[in-house]
């Protein structure tokens, strides 16, 4: 099986004079699920990662700086008890979503064939707009050499 992401956001800019990361991560593959929430400011940073193999227990890891390390397994309610806020709203929704049966189903059959013939539709709609301008300024170029010749002989 491949590896699929579902969501991925990742930011690094200066605020202050401090540099800020952000990063969140969901990502399914042949090993299971791995959420991941980061947040850095300067020195100062929080991580906070969730992963499954079996879909039943979950494991917690929260870093609380760098030396501060917890790691909790437990089944999907206590997680979704413990992931309070809005920062880990991606990971909630995610799990919530997709509770019925493997959470991976719904999400798997969805990115299947059908993604891929609609980007193959809308490839296809991008070239032909392309090959109109391109034909608009080809006319257009021309028939300004058209043009400029007419008064060059005069």
């Amino acid at each position: 099986m491949s590896v699929v992401t579902f969501h991925k956001i990742s930011e690094e800019h200066k605020e202050d004079g401090k540099v800020k990361k952000h990063e969140e991560v969901i990502v399914y593959g042949s090993s299971g699920l791995m959420m991941k929430y980061y947040d850095q400011l300067d020195k100062v940073e929080e991580k906070v990662i969730v992963k499954t193999s079996d879909n039943k227990t979950f494991k917690l890891i929260k870093y609380a700086g760098k030396d501060n390390k917890t790691e909790n397994e437990m089944p999907r309610a206590d997680i979704l008890k413990e992931l309070k806020g809005k920062k880990f709203a991606f990971m909630v929704a995610f799990l919530e979503n997709n509770v019925k049966g493997d959470i991976f189903k719904s999400a798997s059959a969805s990115s299947g064939s059908g993604s891929r013939d609609m980007s193959r539709t809308k490839r296809s709609s991008l070239r032909r707009t392309s090959k109109k301008t391109s034909k608009k300024r080809q006319s257009k170029r021309t028939s300004k050499k058209r043009a400029s010749k007419r008064t060059s002989k005069k």
